[in-house]
């Protein structure tokens, strides 16, 4: 068994030993305390930075929604004055639709009136034609009959011509003395 010198001496160690943890105990109770005041300190800033945040959101709601009343009645009005214009177009392009109508009426009643005047002008054309074809034939028989008179006029005193110089000849023969032959 230790006897007491050593008992004390290892009482004493232990105690030194023990003394270094209190102290590392306390020391570290120190902090956590200098670190819970601290959170303390801080989650009461966040509280009040929460607070003033919550206030300024909701300020900030209260704007959005003014902006978005404000919006909704803008957009109200645009809506209402889009609609009237898309109304006053119709109209106008009904009053359009209209007008065109009316001129293509004009345009195919005018161009029906144009169509029987270009059909009676080739009637009237195709009537003068036959007419002047007619006239034309007319004038070509005619010519043809005065070249076959100018013809036969013409063949007829080519033969009595003809029958002239049969008969000069016969004198030039019967005066012209043919070779071998004497004259009288």
């Amino acid at each position: 068994m230790p006897t007491q010198e050593e008992r004390l001496s290892a009482f004493e160690q232990t105690l030194t030993a023990l003394s270094r943890d209190i102290k590392d105990i306390n020391h570290n109770e120190t902090m956590l305390l200098g670190m819970s005041m601290k959170q303390g300190e801080d989650i009461r800033e966040i509280r009040s930075n929460l607070a003033s945040m919550s206030t300024k959101q909701g300020e900030d709601i209260r704007e959005i929604r003014s902006n978005l009343a404000f919006m909704s009645t803008k957009q109200g009005e645009d809506i209402r004055e889009i609609k009237s214009n898309l109304a006053s177009m119709s109209t106008k392009q009904g009053d359009d639709i209209r007008e065109i109508k009316s001129n293509l009426a004009s345009v195919s009643t005018k161009q029906g009136d144009d169509i029987r005047e270009i059909r009676s002008n080739l009637a009237s054309m195709s009537t003068k034609q036959d007419e002047d074809i007619r006239e034309i034939r007319s004038n070509l028989a005619s010519l043809g009959e005065r070249l076959n008179t100018s013809d036969q006029s013409v063949n007829s005193r080519f033969e009595a011509q003809d029958k002239k110089l049969d008969q000069v000849l016969l004198l030039l023969n019967t005066f012209t003395a043919k070779p071998g032959q004497e004259t009288e």
